[in-house]
């Protein structure tokens, strides 16, 4: 295989960066029971790759009152006990740092670095700045609760408009993405269900309308992964660091 070719296969490899997720043994509980939580990272839904405990910035969850605790994770999937102390919706998130990743070719030699391109010599090939935010929805109780579309705050997330409980085969689950605390026009949607593929495949793709909200049609029971991907070029500051702002936001839940 000559140079060219690793290099295209290579490129595109980054176009579909590793994705960050955030798994439960339980999405349903009642008060007085728990859950484990632990972080997926990779291509395959819902376990491929353990992630770097240097690549996690953040890993909280905001309970049913509103308050938001740190969580404590052990082990290489990053688990941490979760107990259910309340009704309601508690919302689990995790979001990596901010990175950079630049190619470029010297003498020769394609070089690889975790640096802004103005910190990098010879001819710039990719440029990329990346973050991953990821949250997940569990529900504790029977009722319907106020708290299902609480906005977190971080820089991209996808906000879950509709009980995944009430929903059946056939439905769509309508969610809604901001990016800065806004919505998100016209950015490309992924979904899919545990059991679908064993590769990096999606069972439903579609892109939020001018409102940011899409919709996803349920084609099946059991546990999903939602995933926003904004790609546009570098901005502002970043203007002179990279070419690409690379930003990825999944949202996982359960439909029974």
């Amino acid at each position: 295989m000559n140079r060219k070719l690793l290099l295209t296969f290579f490129v595109v490899g980054l176009l579909f960066p590793h994705t960050l997720w955030i798994n439960s043994t339980g999405y349903y509980g009642r008060i007085g029971e728990l859950t484990i939580i632990f972080l997926g990272w990779g291509h395959r839904f819902p376990v491929a790759d353990f992630i770097s405990q240097n690549e996690v910035k953040g890993y909280s969850v905001a309970l049913p009152s509103g308050k938001i605790i740190s969580l404590k994770p052990q082990g290489k999937f990053y688990e941490s006990v979760l107990n259910f102390t309340e009704d309601g919706y508690y919302h689990v998130f995790a979001f990596t740092k901010a990175g950079f990743y630049t190619m470029s070719l010297q003498e020769g030699r394609i070089l690889h670095y975790q640096k802004p391109m103005d910190q990098v010599k010879g001819k710039i090939l990719v440029s990329n700045c990346y973050q991953e935010f990821a949250r997940a929805l569990i529900k504790v109780g029977e009722g319907n609760y106020n708290d299902l579309s609480r906005v977190l705050g971080l820089k991209m997330e996808i906000i879950p408009l509709m009980d995944p409980s009430d929903l059946k085969i056939g439905d769509f689950l309508k969610v809604k993405v901001l990016y800065n605390g806004k919505p998100l026009p016209f950015v490309p949607i992924y979904a899919t269900y545990e059991g679908f593929s064993t590769g990096d495949d999606y069972a439903f793709a579609t892109e939020t309308d001018s409102r940011g909200i899409a919709r996803i049609r349920i084609i099946h029971w059991g546990r999903w992964m939602v995933k926003a991907h904004l790609k546009k070029p570098a901005d502002g500051k970043l203007s002179g660091k990279c070419r690409m702002i690379s930003v990825v936001s999944t949202l996982t839940l359960e439909v029974r």
